[in-house]
């Protein structure tokens, strides 16, 4: 059931109401529910109804977007705290359990016997990983001290008797668990986050699939931490600073550098699940629990966070946010729960978010000295169905560098005055023109440029689209501004079919000193079915020379270059999606990038 949301303000950042849409997940008849996970538009979590049938045990569930859709993977005392694309996890009794969508494959992971391992959770997935924890009956001589869980992790499909990996190290009477998992392959765990409970408090942990990997993410001072959640090398969860103090944090894989999240005038907050730069959580204006706030973070704009539950609708009060999806375009599927203080339940819930903001940035890399400006265009297009206020364009805190903008007007010439946000109607654009001067050298460097207005979110940082690349050396080094265009004038690359042929070309002018180049054409890493040839052209468009790989000339200083890249099918089609399926040419000098362009490619 969709509900209506408030246009309550937000915490720091507003976003329009037409942007969350929330999606009530619980059961009708159920006293309890709470998602936990999600993946290619499922939900997992928990089920909670008290009577005849279900014994008052909780239940794991999974749901397809609705409340109607609801399977419930097991009628015994169970539940589901993570999902990759078909495969559940979680436990049923005292056992670490999968499913791949259906009670009747519910497939149980053993536990080794030999050294007295006794059931286990599974908590996380990825690539056919498992990552949770198992239970150790700790060796005492004092009866009354119970089991502790050790930190694992499972290949299923790998081990057919379900086997564990232990990554628990130490004393083995102290607790450790795994809570999440990230680049898995099908040979390798990839990384895993949990915690280790060292002199009675828990200190957040980061493996790499071995007991002997760990490394101790607990920050300098901090009297406990925990990570919960992993994604492309960084790490989110929580930190004590002071006693009965926990700040949301996240980590880039050491203690070193860990990054405090807490909002304003918050007394406590957790971050639960990263994707990409998004990362939700939960915050407590106070110490009651009924104050729980969910919260949505942007790490680009990280000291302005999204309350999600000031958009509530009567009579919620209380939520929280568990786990995320993001795509490329920067539409999000988040899910938790509310609680509805009418029926004294608390309810799964998944919320929507869709961007109405998306900018593009030419040209797309810059080279410069130390201390000079970089300068490009930007564009910001308002999609939505009111004016976005206070638009402005910023740089992420972690770039040394000093930074203007200013509107430009239809010709691109500046207007207004310099770092002063604009108005943008609905169904408008508005141009920019900005400058980044580093303060220090910096390495190739894809900056995500932070568009944002006041009352409209952020635009989705897409590579190439709206980012800056960016070199800066002691020297000057060559810098070419590079532009491209496509026969249909769009900036798409057409295949006529799935083996059909496609170009696009591009002049490019060296700004800086004479130097070597190297030009080549790439999918940015992403395996497109595709074959590239680079020519170099004259201004007539007549070939000079080509190749499949790079080539390599000298450039002057003001001269002029002209190139053209073919792309051939290998007879698999390519979906529209510009945002990921492009088509790079970059231009090199001594291995940093001094110049690029890129258009989106796709067959028809």
């Amino acid at each position: 059931m969709a509900l209506a949301l408030s246009s309550a303000p937000s915490l720091a950042l507003n976003i329009a109401p037409e942007q969350l849409s929330l999606i009530n997940l619980h059961p009708e008849g159920a006293d309890h529910s709470r998602a936990l996970g999600v993946s290619n538009g499922r939900q997992v979590g928990v089920v909670i109804k008290i009577g005849e049938g279900y014994d008052q045990n909780p239940t794991a569930a999974l749901w397809h977007g609705s409340a109607d859709s609801l399977i419930r993977l097991s009628p015994f005392l169970s539940t589901a705290y993570a999902i990759d694309h078909d495969q559940q996890g979680g436990f049923i009794g005292m056992a670490a359990s999968l499913w791949e969508g259906s009670p009747e494959s519910q497939l149980t992971l053993l536990t080794d016997t030999s050294l007295s391992y006794q059931g286990g959770v599974v908590r996380a997935l990825d690539n056919g990983w498992q990552a949770g924890e198992v239970r150790f009956p700790c060796r005492t001589e004092d009866p009354t001290v119970p089991g502790v869980y050790h930190a694992a992790i499972w290949n299923a499909a790998a081990v057919p008797d379900g086997l564990p990996t232990i990554l628990h190290f130490g004393e083995e009477c102290r607790e450790s668990i795994v809570w999440g998992i990230d680049g898995a392959t099908a040979t390798d765990p990839g990384q895993q986050v949990g915690s280790y409970a060292l002199d009675g408090r828990h200190q957040a942990m980061l493996w790499s699939g071995s007991a002997d990997s760990v490394v101790n993410l607990n920050p300098t001072g901090s009297l406990e931490s925990v990570a919960y959640g992993i994604n492309n090398g960084r790490q989110v969860g929580y930190y004590s600073p002071e006693y009965l103090v926990d700040h949301a944090v996240v980590w880039h894989g050491t203690a070193e550098g860990a990054i405090d999240l807490h909002p304003r005038d918050m007394d406590a907050s957790y971050a639960f699940a990263i994707d990409g730069p998004w990362v939700v959580g939960t915050m407590y204006p106070d110490e009651s629990d009924d104050s729980k706030r969910a919260v949505l973070w942007n790490l680009a704009d990280h000291a302005n966070p999204i309350d999600l539950s000031a958009l509530l609708p009567e009579p919620y009060n209380f939520a929280e946010a568990m786990a995320l999806e993001a795509d490329r375009a920067g539409n999000l599927v988040i899910v938790g729960s509310v609680f509805n203080p009418t029926a004294g339940t608390q309810e799964a819930v998944l919320w929507t978010y869709r961007p109405v903001l998306f900018a593009a940035v030419l040209p797309a890399a810059r080279a410069v000295a130390v201390g000079q400006p970089a300068s490009a265009f930007a564009n910001l297009i308002n999609t939505g169905s009111a004016t976005a206020e206070g638009c402005s364009i910023g740089l992420p805190e972690e770039i040394a560098a000093t930074f203007i903008y200013q509107a430009t007007d239809a010709e691109n010439r500046p207007v207004g005055i310099p770092n002063t946000p604009v108005d943008l109607p609905p169904d408008a654009s508005q141009g920019f023109v900005f400058s980044i001067t580093p303060t220090g050298p910096l390495a190739t460097t894809d900056i995500p440029l932070l568009f944002k207005c006041e009352n409209a979110g952020w635009a989705p940082s897409q590579s190439f689209v709206n980012t800056l690349t960016l070199t800066a050396m002691d020297s000057a080094p060559p810098d070419l501004l590079a532009i491209g265009v496509t026969p249909s004038g769009d900036g798409v690359v057409r295949l006529n079919g799935a083996a059909g042929i496609g170009v696009f070309a591009t002049a490019a002018i060296n700004l800086g000193p004479m130097g070597e180049l190297r030009v080549s054409a790439d999918t940015r890493g992403l395996d497109l079915p595709l074959n590239l040839t680079v020519c170099e052209t004259d201004a007539a468009g007549n070939w000079l020379s080509c190749d499949s790989s790079a080539l390599n000339r000298i450039v002057a200083a003001g001269e002029t270059l002209f190139y053209s890249v073919f792309a051939t099918g290998k007879g698999e089609p390519i979906d529209f999606d510009p945002a990921a399926h492009r088509i790079l040419l970059r231009f090199e000098s001594d291995g940093m990038t001094v110049g690029a362009t890129s258009a989106a490619v796709m067959t028809h």
